[in-house]
């Protein structure tokens, strides 16, 4: 689906529906709720997390909505690390 600002797309990943946003080549967000990931479905998130590094050659991060350099996670398929980050306040 299209969007004013790009294209659009919704996945599934652990059960819950994520909108992905590809605003350029090089810029991809994806609309994740903290709140829906649990012990119980982290596993598919780390997996999901490195594979979208994987396949973009990019690291892939976890940041605060409309905060792009505040970020918590870090996923990195070329090192194989994941860097998690306190987060302060925007």
């Amino acid at each position: 689906m299209h969007e004013r600002n790009g294209v659009t797309a919704k996945i599934v990943v652990a059960g819950k529906t994520i909108k992905c946003h590809f605003f350029t080549k090089d810029q991809i967000e994806f609309d994740i709720d903290p709140r829906e990931v649990h012990a119980e479905n982290w596993p598919q998130f780390y997996d999901f997390l490195f594979y979208i590094s994987h396949i973009t050659h990019k690291s892939c991060r976890l940041t605060e909505e409309n905060f792009p350099d505040h970020w918590s996670l870090d996923a990195d398929a070329a090192t194989g690390e994941m860097q998690i980050f306190q987060m302060d306040a925007p």
